[in-house]
């Protein structure tokens, strides 16, 4: 159940990295498995490759609403680096990065709710249970 309404993501998109020094840093997006679903954060490391998919998941579209918040925490101009910035994009204050120092283009998302039940989402008495979006599980 759980990886039916909260998938991994498919796979991580690098937003931006900052490589001099001896600290690196990776800031990693991640792409959901489809349009029926968000991402609510990214993800950051200190290596170049991509973070395990396993290592979040994503949420139902449904279950979310655009957010209205965006605040700039942090931007590196002036370092000589390469540029890149970290927004808060929502209330849950999950955060972003950008490679560059204007907003990000993508908009964030919050929760509806702080409690949801599945029978909200899907037809329980189904044997084909799927969130209100209609998505279906290819696999299964």
């Amino acid at each position: 159940v759980l990886n039916k309404y909260m998938p991994h993501p498919a796979r991580f998109r690098l937003a931006w990295s900052v490589t001099h020094g001896s600290n690196p840093f990776y800031a990693w997006e991640p792409v959901p498995p489809g349009e029926e679903f968000v991402a609510l954060g990214f993800i950051g490391s200190k290596e170049d490759k991509q973070p395990d998919v396993t290592c979040m998941r994503c949420v139902p579209r449904d279950w979310c609403k655009p957010s209205g918040y965006l605040a700039k925490v942090w931007d590196d101009s002036g370092s000589g680096g390469r540029q890149g910035s970290i927004w808060v994009f929502n209330t849950l204050n999950l955060i972003g990065f950008v490679s560059g120092s204007d907003p990000p283009r993508q908009k964030g998302y919050d929760l509806k709710s702080t409690r949801f039940f599945l029978k909200e989402y899907s037809d329980t008495n189904s044997k084909n249970v799927a969130p209100a979006g209609g998505y279906v599980n290819p696999k299964g």
